[in-house]
């Protein structure tokens, strides 16, 4: 069983337009809802894939019951802290417009006659993010209670998505101490260096992530300098992680270890959808690959697949375990040091 454990999930709401227009009126073309945040995307990701899944997140109000159906249907095994307040609302906004060329994508408020949109290689996609709202000390006691005892019976753990205001610094570090289960990590900052001396599998920050962990120019600059990211990935190792996974969007994933630095690169994505859970998905993919017994390489090439596969989903982490193993072999990767 993979248990995914996060602090928070979120109600997603998701609009297409043809175009926005800031400061006038505009019409969805499509609007539907799901469950969403990183926990739950990643338990929803696995169980695409053909995994046993338990997730354990806090959640509460009216979205409580209407995640509880929607994860069962998916088949997902929810474990839920109920809260005293309401899980969060968050909207993702998928900007499009059609010409007799087939549909094209352009930037906010952009000029659908500009040339500049023709090739564009993704649609404009625009984050409306409510941040998780508090959780009580003693909510946060019982959640990790119910954590000892579900990490008991997994066989790896990913603990995924930032904290909400008011959590300690070391909660997930405290969470981490009450297993021996291997342990894929997706969050930053402060939370992610107090965990690094539980030696966890596998650290999976984003780019701009990975930035935001270390000290302004500690490295250099991170989002831009090949060798700053580099140089930023080693520490990680060096503190603990036995693998770092970097990814960076639709560019190079790099990962590295205690002996070798390894660049992945996805296949060029032909129709592109909605990018958002396409991290939580290739940490549900690695997972995949972890429990079946594959090597590490070949478990990291089989999440990389199932973030390709996602893109293409209008809805995030509702990935398909035959069209991710399509991907697979497309998915090149070679050692760089």
């Amino acid at each position: 069983m993979i248990l995914s454990a996060g602090l928070s999930p979120a109600w997603q709401q998701t609009m297409t337009f043809s175009r926005l227009e800031r400061g006038e009126v505009n019409r969805a073309r499509k609007v539907g809802w799901c469950t969403a945040g990183k926990v739950l995307n990643v338990g929803i990701a696995a169980s695409g894939l053909g995994n046993r899944v338990r997730t354990l997140a806090p959640a509460g109000g009216e979205p409580l019951a209407k995640m509880d159906a929607e994860l069962k249907d998916l088949g997902v095994e929810p474990a839920w802290i109920e809260t005293a307040a309401a899980t969060r609302i968050c909207t993702t906004l998928i900007e499009t417009f059609r010409d007799n060329n087939g549909e094209k994508h352009v930037a906010l408020g952009g000029d659908e006659n500009d040339s500049s949109h023709d090739d564009a290689p993704m649609p404009v996609i625009t984050e409306l993010v409510e941040e998780a709202r508090p959780i009580s000390a003693g909510e946060l006691e019982r959640y990790a209670e119910r954590f000892k005892s579900l990490a008991t019976d997994a066989s790896i753990v990913v603990l995924s998505g930032s904290t909400p205001k008011g959590v300690p610094t070391d909660y997930y570090a405290r969470l981490l101490a009450q297993t021996d289960r291997p342990s894929i990590l997706d969050f930053r900052g402060a939370q992610l260096l107090k965990c690094l001396e539980f030696k966890p599998l596998i650290v999976k920050p984003n780019r701009h992530e990975l930035a935001a962990t270390f000290a302004p120019n500690e490295f250099g600059n991170i989002e831009k300098d090949d060798d700053a990211m580099l140089a930023a990935m080693r520490k990680l190792v060096e503190l603990g992680a036995q693998w770092v996974i970097i990814t960076e969007g639709a560019g190079p994933v790099h990962i590295a270890t205690s002996n070798a630095i390894y660049r992945a690169q996805p296949p060029q994505i032909e129709t592109i959808v909605n990018p958002i859970g396409s991290g939580d998905s290739m940490s549900a993919g690695i997972a995949r690959g972890i429990r079946c017994g594959l090597s590490m390489t070949e478990s990291i090439r089989l999440g990389i697949a199932a973030g390709v596969d996602n893109v293409s989903r209008r809805l995030p982490a509702r990935i398909k375990k035959d069209a991710v193993e399509r991907v697979i072999q497309s998915v090149l990767m070679r050692e760089i040091e």
